[in-house]
């Protein structure tokens, strides 16, 4: 886990490392980010639900697969392509998590958080996606 659990409830479509470690193949098991999709709910305190991002191109690509336009990363290269795998859905504790961040700041020595988030209409399509994951795709009207 990291040392320190996230201590806020990010947003749907923020984007956060997540440690998978210590769970079991095939289940993801190791750091990547990932984009938050439930939103804050009463009484789940600590928890939230996340898809992973992987800049590895789907075998073969379904339904529940979207495409980003960029890597969320900021320091991939810009032709970097990356894919949720929207199949991957699962709740994580926030000590699971981790905001981004890129050096520290000069004056107080503390970390700079940068906010990474995906747009509106990819957001969209991941949201069809999960619903495609658990065969729940014709209701992607609702979306």
């Amino acid at each position: 886990m990291f040392p320190n659990p996230l201590p806020y409830h990010p947003q749907p479509g923020e984007v956060l490392r997540c440690n998978y470690r210590g769970l079991i193949p095939p289940e993801m098991d190791k750091v990547r980010f990932v984009v938050v999709v439930s939103p804050r709910l009463r009484h789940r305190n600590d928890l939230c639900t996340v898809v992973p991002i992987s800049t590895t191109a789907p075998e073969h690509p379904q339904l529940f697969h979207v495409r980003l336009g960029k890597d969320p990363y900021p320091k991939s290269p810009p032709d970097t392509v990356a894919w949720v795998k929207c199949d991957m859905l699962m709740t994580v504790s926030f000590a699971r998590l981790s905001a981004y961040w890129d050096g520290r700041h000069p004056s107080s020595g503390k970390r700079k958080y940068i906010t990474l988030r995906v747009s509106k209409d990819e957001f969209r399509e991941i949201r069809i996606g999960i619903l495609n994951s658990i065969g729940l795709g014709k209701l992607k009207e609702a979306v």
